[in-house]
């Protein structure tokens, strides 16, 4: 197993419809390797 060298979270948050998707959309077009986590309380 070789383990991940640097890994990095990205928090994006903020209220209804400011674009979050958008840009989490965005960035998943740009780097395939990233992947999304939703949770919720």
């Amino acid at each position: 197993m070789n383990p991940k060298k640097n890994p990095m979270l990205i928090t994006i948050s903020g209220p209804s419809g400011t674009g979050k998707d958008a840009v989490i959309n965005a960035l998943l077009a740009q780097d395939p390797k990233l992947r999304r986590g939703v949770t919720a309380n």
